[in-house]
């Protein structure tokens, strides 16, 4: 199922991977909410069973991995910069942002993010 909403995410915002589309995808802990991002330099909050775009994000470089929160409320990007920026999915705020780090991964349960440091 995630394959399915992977790529129906992709044709919905029309793109396709690698040539100006998705890149990184994450779904909520609870399963009610896919992000999307990539090339576009804009992160897409979904809902996960209609695909009805909830939050639009517009950033400053292109993304290329995605994380939830564990209480579904703000978003983690990491984008070609190599900085990572919590954003607030309420208000689109940005919580925080570290620079120099990159790979970001997140436990299946979103309780634990990892990330390398690149200095």
């Amino acid at each position: 199922m995630f394959t399915t909403w992977a790529l129906t995410a992709l044709s919905l915002l029309g793109g396709t991977a690698g040539k100006g589309g998705l890149e990184a995808v994450a779904v909520s802990r609870d399963g009610k909410l896919l992000a999307v991002g990539g090339q576009s330099r804009a992160a897409y909050v979904l809902d996960a069973v209609t695909l009805e775009v909830k939050v639009r994000i517009s950033l400053r470089a292109r993304i290329g991995a995605l994380a939830f929160a564990p209480d579904g409320k703000s978003l983690l990007v990491e984008d070609e910069m190599d900085t990572l920026t919590r954003i607030d999915l309420e208000t689109r705020k940005e919580l925080a942002r570290v620079t120099d780090v990159s790979g970001l991964t997140a436990a299946p349960a979103g309780d634990l993010l990892a990330v390398r440091g690149l200095v």
